[in-house]
């Protein structure tokens, strides 16, 4: 029987132990358990990545992280915000940033890569990035506003000037009760019933939308509907919507 020569073989897999690459990939980025977040509110977010391959019986050995300032600064190999080194783990979820303080409303661009069991590095993964969101009392400049009792649901509008073209604009929105969120004319609002309910006295939960590409040089406009709100009386069938809305 005639066979074929084997050599192809022999020498592909010379060339990938030469290489000294891991046959593993570096993917699914995750910040606090969320894809690119865009506003996170703790000062040491918690970052985990999915490590992938088509050998069986693979596993970390060790990695390192970059975490950057801006995209150029990440694809130009600089971690000016944050560099691991290379840190001797298998673990690949949880790991807490522990670089210098984040800045509110600041975007962190980062990515990882591994050393699998036999010390060869895989490539980078994919770039992402993830948003820091307010986290003090401080962070926010924003005001209530409403309608009195009995006024139905308020259709409300605000018109604003931009002097300079819009590098990235991010909305914050929360309402007492619901609220459905235009700019320019588009509703962003993601869900039928924004917010998420939550208990006022303990805590308020608000919906962030990146916003960059329906603002403009020039004239804006922003505009809310809102329904009603609800008081802290509870029933047996949950909250009662009975107070003003506002947002």
């Amino acid at each position: 029987m005639f066979r074929r020569p084997s050599l192809p073989r022999l020498l592909w897999v010379g060339l990938l132990l030469a290489t000294g690459l891991s046959a593993m990939t570096v993917d699914a980025l995750r910040v606090e358990y969320l894809d690119r977040p865009l506003s996170i509110d703790v000062a040491q977010p918690r970052l985990a990545w999915i490590l992938q391959s088509d050998r069986r019986a693979q596993t970390q050995s060790a990695y390192q992280l970059l975490v950057a300032s801006s995209a150029e600064a990440l694809a130009a190999g600089h971690g000016d915000v944050w560099d691991t080194g290379k840190v001797a783990s298998a673990e690949n979820f949880g790991i807490e940033y522990a670089g210098p303080a984040l800045q509110t409303g600041q975007r962190y661009f980062w990515q990882v890569r591994d050393w699998d069991e036999q010390d060869r590095v895989t490539a980078w993964s994919p770039p992402s990035w993830w948003q820091m969101g307010p986290r003090t009392a401080a962070d926010w400049s924003a005001q209530w506003i409403g309608a009195a009792p009995n006024a139905g649901s308020p259709l409300l509008r605000r018109d604003f000037q931009l002097a300079r073209k819009v590098v990235r604009a991010t909305a914050h929105a929360y309402a007492a009760g619901w609220y459905r969120l235009f700019v320019n004319g588009t509703e962003i609002t993601e869900r039928v019933l924004s917010p998420v309910n939550s208990n006022y006295a303990k805590g308020l939960f608000y919906d962030s939308y990146d916003v960059t590409s329906l603002v403009q040089h020039g004239a804006n406009a922003l505009g809310l509907w809102l329904g009603y709100g609800y008081s802290q009386n509870y029933s047996k069938y949950g909250y009662r919507w009975d107070i003003p809305p506002a947002g």
